[in-house]
């Protein structure tokens, strides 16, 4: 609905158009018949003469004879070019208000747009870098311009002193996943994009204790855009002593820009004298445009860490990273897989989807240990919701009962399953504060090409009768039965019966 302001504009718009043809348009100051093409006055000619005398113009044609002469209005005139005027500026400024912003950036030639691009101002930079990468999205800049382009924001980046822009970054991030990037102009911007610094989670630690220290990554001279970064240890050492890692964990951080706290650490017993110790790891560092399956930057990251070693406590137990102690715990465990296509119950929201039922048996420990359990298909697939974790004791014997939904419809023959120290619980390892002893913190132990035997239910007739109870029993992990009659440990109080 119009307000009044309007109504008044329109009102005195149509006034100076009345006032602009009045004045015009002129007022009659005689009656006497003028020529329309010359202005001449024709009382008095000659009768029945057909022309102008002074021009020749026909005289019978319509309208070529006018009666009378009009003198303008110079006052009418003004009045209605004024009134006109000045309501054709309110209109106009108030249509300028609404009306959408022309974006000028996108009518400008790529050459003017490059340059915008390198200007100081920086809202005139960022505009143009923002007009330049989606010309870059859609392919409308030339391969030698974008070439160019890509060629000056490295040197921009490698330029210390020089101020970066973002829009930069997203040029050569946007080149890379279109691939248009060579792999040595790859490694040179992902290795300038991105700080990787190492911390540890204790500066200070015990001999026989452990020790956490991970990558703390942070984005430097990059783009907007997101990366992903995931790193291996290559390889530790502790004063040049060389340390134990297993190359299969991996510290990812997916997106980068998403946190920018310190990536997963990577756990390490440490073995060393008391005094200052200087624990180096090498980290394997890869770089890609997140979501995207651009080729990554790959790069070696050596990276360092001081430690401080403390005696130990006297009840701190000892952490055990011999062979011959991994190997004695392994043939300890024994693991089965039975299948069922029809679960009895489908907790979690599995519905019907077929079920790995894994059982693992530890028989008398020789060590204290944190098992961090890993199940997966052979060759090597992580199964869904496959992590674990059972803690033993030494001297007790465990069971444990996993169960595990597969894909509709695939019944793999075997699985294979990994047991890693685990060390969530590092800060109170069983057995610290009531008795000692040694605490396994060994290399991987792997069961490969375990066999899975498929059956229709947990009723099928043709399982064995040792099977059924097993297979029946919720998931988690207990002493085997006889283990307290037997006097191997002490009953807690919750365990009284």
């Amino acid at each position: 609905m119009l307000d009044f302001r309007t109504i008044l504009f329109i009102v005195l718009a149509l006034l100076g158009v009345w006032l602009f043809r009045r004045g015009w348009s002129g007022r009659r100051v005689d009656n006497h018949p003028w020529c329309r093409a010359c202005r001449f006055d024709l009382r008095g000619r000659w009768p029945g003469a057909e022309k102008c005398p002074e021009c020749g113009a026909v005289l019978e044609a319509v309208g070529a004879v006018e009666i009378g002469q009009r003198r303008r209005r110079p006052a009418s005139v003004a009045l209605g070019m004024l009134l006109l005027i000045g309501c054709a500026i309110w209109i106009g400024a108030n249509v300028w208000k609404t009306a959408p912003p022309i974006d000028w950036m996108a009518h400008k030639p790529d050459w003017w747009v490059e340059r915008d691009a390198k200007s100081a101002d920086a809202q005139r930079a960022e505009a143009a870098l923002k007009e330049l990468n989606a010309r870059i999205e859609r392919d409308a800049i030339s391969d030698a311009r974008l070439a160019g382009l890509v060629s000056y924001a490295l040197e921009l980046q490698a330029d210390e002193s020089a101020t970066w822009r973002e829009g930069w970054g997203d040029v050569v991030q946007t080149a890379w996943i279109k691939g248009s990037l060579a792999q040595e102009q790859i490694l040179q911007y992902a290795q300038r994009a991105v700080n990787i610094q190492m911390e540890t989670e204790s500066p200070m630690v015990r001999r026989w204790e452990l020790t956490r220290a991970g990558p703390r990554p942070t984005l430097l001279r990059a783009g907007s855009g997101e990366l992903s970064l995931r790193l291996h240890p290559v390889s530790a050492a502790l004063d040049g002593i060389e340390l134990d890692i297993h190359p299969d964990e991996a510290a990812s951080y997916d997106p980068l820009r998403g946190r920018m706290g310190m990536l997963p650490a990577k756990q390490f017993a440490v073995f060393a004298e008391p005094g200052e110790r200087e624990l180096q790891i090498t980290w394997r560092a890869m770089l890609w445009p997140h979501k995207t399956p651009a080729p990554p930057a790959t790069w070696d990251v050596p990276l360092t860490a001081t430690l401080t070693v403390v005696p130990p406590a006297p009840d701190a137990p000892e952490l055990v990273i011999d062979d011959d102690v991994t190997a004695a715990l392994r043939a300890c465990i024994d693991v089965q897989a039975i299948g069922l296509r029809i679960p009895p119950e489908a907790p979690g929201g599995w519905g019907d989807r077929p079920r790995i039922i894994v059982m693992m048996v530890v028989r008398e420990p020789p060590v204290y240990a944190n098992l961090q359990i890993e199940m997966g298909y052979a060759p090597f697939h992580g199964l869904n919701k496959s992590q674990m974790q059972l803690t033993v004791v030494r001297g007790v014997s465990y069971r444990s009962r996993r169960s595990v939904p597969v894909d509709s419809g695939r019944e793999p023959d075997q699985i294979r399953v990994e047991m890693r120290p685990g060390t969530a619980t590092t800060a109170g390892l069983i057995g610290s504060s009531r008795r000692s002893g040694p605490f396994w913190f060994g290399k991987t132990i792997i069961f490969e090409d375990i066999p899975v035997l498929w059956y229709d239910t947990a009723d099928d007739p043709s399982m064995p009768e040792e099977l059924r109870e097993q297979v029946k029993r919720p998931d988690g992990a207990d002493p085997l039965p006889g283990t307290f009659d037997r006097g191997t440990i002490q009953r807690r109080p919750s365990d009284e019966p």
